[in-house]
């Protein structure tokens, strides 16, 4: 289930400068997240290639344009100024909600799974939806938001009213 979106050669290589541009300011602002130091630097520009394909995905899919924000830090949603997009190459992956994303529980989240260039747009919830007891994680106090818990995309991949009026509605 899920929609998929095939992403071009070209949207690709803007993924990756969009990744690239997000870690260099990262690494030159001094930011060294604790899940960073985790990760060698392949895998993190991995994770972070696939989150912005994620991102220019769901832009896609929602007509609307991609900006891949840098050194927002949530500020600025990842999409059309009020959706926020999880990803994770596993198809049966859970959407993963932090502890910061309390400040925007009001906004959507969009969860895609797969890998580059295919990607599948799986499901949707309202932040504060899923920021479950039921779903938290202690001690890293985070959500992972199963995807049966989640609003699911339409078979024909159409874009449910409720994200189309988010991405055409000014944040």
């Amino acid at each position: 289930m899920g929609h998929q979106v095939a992403l071009s050669t070209l949207d690709f290589i803007a993924a990756t400068e969009g990744a690239v541009a997000r870690m260099r300011a990262s690494t030159e602002g001094g930011l060294d997240h604790a899940v960073n130091n985790r990760r060698d630097v392949f895998t993190r520009l991995g994770d972070d290639v696939r989150g912005a394909c994620a991102e220019l995905a769901v832009a896609r899919w929602l007509g609307v344009r991609w900006d891949p924000q840098v050194n927002t830090f949530g500020r600025t949603a990842d999409v059309a100024g009020s959706i926020e997009v999880r990803s994770t190459e596993h198809h049966d992956g859970h959407l993963i909600l932090r502890h910061r994303d309390r400040v925007h529980a009001d906004r959507w989240y969009v969860l895609v799974t797969g890998t580059p260039p295919v990607m599948v747009i799986r499901a949707f919830i309202r932040g504060h939806h899923g920021m479950q007891e039921q779903w938290r994680i202690r001690p890293e106090q985070r959500w992972h938001v199963p995807q049966r818990a989640m609003l699911h995309i339409a078979p024909d991949g159409s874009v449910p009213p409720r994200l189309r009026q988010r991405a055409t509605t000014p944040a």
